[in-house]
């Protein structure tokens, strides 16, 4: 308990601490160059101790997940959230690392001051999520509704039945909403992915599709604050892949690949979403459950209950993927107009893009059981395994 306040409590004060300057050298940048300099050393030094401190969060999380009990998925779920928060969280600092770079000309041409006002304000918000979510200690697990990604209190009507049979309708009701709903939140994150790839060289995005799971190459560091960010940036795409694990990606590249050529080909991405979910195959699962013997008026109520939250949950997970790809997209835009990283950027930009949709898929399995994979969630499947028992 200890360690995780301590932990935690020193990741969100270097994060603010990196606003905080980054905001001092907004103000200063029509400022004489000893103040501008002061202001730059002082973010220099803020997002050093970012960096510090983000590892050494990390490291702690990743060791609760490591020792954590398989069938221990309260914390495996909590611990997974909380890691995909800060890879959200690091992205924005990077982006302000590499914005504030721009707006002081270290590559050249001085960008915009609303460069770095739009990189500051979504750092800002960011670092508001993660201050009411991260502080709650593990043990209480991941809450539906905590990161303000989903209403949960509009959200999560709790199943009062009347008899067995509704309850038995309300429970098949309410799982198949679920699993569509998964589908729908899903999409909005996979289109905006599959979107940005559109705008890259097609090979580029086959060859990052071919290497998913592969460690991404490294980019050139160019100027002060905007190679930090170039780094910072990195070490975020780092955390998301081992939190997912290299080995597990690889096992999802037919899935991605689905996602992308459909899109690609001018179709929906729902059906392959679906068929990488196994959303089929878990309606199915559901229907085999309701006809077991001997269910249970009260388990059918609980259950149904617990797939809310899962409905909450998930939608939590896709509101922090999202910004993770909005994060990864401006991010992008700071990068292609530095010509000294334009050519190895494309791949670059294209494998962190594949790897966030990977992140969607095994995600999506993990919440509907189809694969079983990821082994962090009581999803939907092993909630209608346990209505019999």
């Amino acid at each position: 308990m200890t360690d995780h306040v301590d932990w935690t409590s020193d990741y969100l004060n270097d994060t603010q601490s990196v606003l905080n300057a980054g905001r001092r050298l907004r103000r200063v940048l029509s400022k004489d160059h000893s103040t501008r300099e002061y202001a730059v050393t002082q973010l220099e030094r803020a997002a050093q101790q970012q960096k510090t401190g983000g590892e050494g969060y990390r490291a702690f999380m990743f060791s609760e997940l490591d020792t954590a009990a398989e069938g221990d998925k309260q914390k495996r779920e909590r611990v997974m959230e909380d890691v995909l928060a800060g890879v959200l969280t690091d992205l924005n600092v990077a982006n302000v690392l590499m914005a504030a770079g721009q707006t002081l000309g270290e590559m050249g041409q001085k960008a915009g001051a609303n460069v770095l006002d739009e990189a500051l304000l979504r750092l800002e918000n960011t670092t508001r999520i993660i201050e009411q979510s991260l502080p709650v200690p593990l043990s209480i697990g991941a809450e539906p509704g905590r990161f303000g990604f989903a209403e949960a209190a509009a959200e999560l009507i709790v199943a009062d039945s009347a008899d067995l049979p509704s309850a038995i309708e309300g429970f098949r009701k309410r799982s198949n909403e679920t699993l569509d709903d998964f589908v729908d939140q899903a999409k909005g994150v996979a289109v905006s992915i599959v979107a940005g790839l559109s705008k890259l060289d097609a090979s580029k995005v086959l060859e990052a599709l071919s290497g998913l799971g592969e460690k991404i190459e490294e980019l050139p560091k160019v100027g002060r604050l905007f190679s930090q960010g170039i780094k910072k940036l990195q070490s975020a795409v780092d955390a998301l892949m081992r939190l997912l694990g290299n080995d597990l990606l690889k096992k999802v590249k037919e899935q991605v690949g689905k996602i992308w050529n459909g899109f690609k080909d001018g179709k929906y991405v729902s059906a392959p979403l679906e068929w990488a979910f196994g959303i089929e195959g878990a309606k199915k699962e559901i229907e085999a459950a309701l006809l077991s013997q001997g269910l249970n008026q009260q388990t059918l109520d609980e259950a149904s209950n617990a797939v809310a939250k899962l409905r909450i949950s998930f939608k939590e997970n896709m509101g922090m993927l999202s910004g993770v790809v909005s994060a990864v997209s401006l991010a992008g835009t700071l990068l292609f107009i530095v010509p000294a990283i334009g050519q190895p950027l494309t791949l670059a930009a294209a494998s962190i893009y594949v790897v966030i949709l990977g992140a969607v898929v095994l995600i999506g399995m993990d919440y509907t059981d189809s694969g079983t994979v990821l082994k962090r969630i009581h999803g939907v499947g092993e909630i209608a395994k346990g209505l019999a028992s």
